[in-house]
């Protein structure tokens, strides 16, 4: 930048001294011509001051410029700046968005885990409950089917005692009805007769 403010003012030194050169040249052919004239000491210190006032001017106004310019190069790289962190803060934001939806889709697959275990534990339950409530109920029907027998056979044991007392009485009733005294005799008699022997 100093190169180019150094460049401008050269150039402008060079537009600035050629007319005074070439009006030194001129009247240099002038003296010749119509003899001694010469420029006086002031002339020359105004050419200078101009020369001076000008590069003032330029200088000013290079500067002011080349300041104005730099202050939006500021603002550019301050532009710049907050683009690159809103693009960085956006691929952030993605990599974020991405790790989240990683999370979601693992969180939905264990989801799915827990359901089909879940699944799979209440179907064995209720297997293990149906085969404990089949074995309960042959229990049941077993103990069941031995207290009918056992049932069974003691009304066939009271059955047939009260069969064989019934016989007994009847058995004796009839006896004591067609048997007499002398039967009776006959018959203890016999009795002792074959119990001697």
């Amino acid at each position: 930048m100093k190169k180019l403010i150094f460049a401008i003012l050269f150039c402008g030194s060079i537009f600035v001294m050629a007319p005074s050169y070439a009006a030194e040249t001129h009247s240099a052919e002038a003296k010749h011509e119509e003899g001694a004239h010469e420029e006086t000491w002031v002339q020359i210190a105004g050419k200078w001051v101009n020369f001076a006032a000008l590069v003032t001017i330029l200088y000013y106004f290079l500067t002011r410029s080349l300041r104005v310019q730099d202050k939006f190069k500021a603002e550019a790289n301050e532009i710049r700046q907050a683009i690159e962190s809103a693009r960085q803060a956006k691929e952030e934001a993605e990599r974020q968005m991405q790790i989240m939806d990683e999370r979601m889709q693992q969180m939905t697959q264990e989801v799915a885990k827990i359901k089909e275990h879940a699944l799979q534990d209440a179907e064995e339950e209720k297997k293990r409950i149906l085969e404990s409530a089949q074995k309960e109920a042959q229990r049941i029907v077993d103990m069941a089917h031995r207290e009918i027998d056992s049932e069974v056979r003691n009304a066939t044991k009271s059955l047939r005692k009260h069969v064989a007392d019934l016989s007994v009485q009847q058995g004796k009733q009839i006896i004591q009805e067609e048997m007499n005294e002398t039967d009776q005799r006959r018959l203890i008699s016999s009795y002792i007769d074959e119990f001697g022997k």
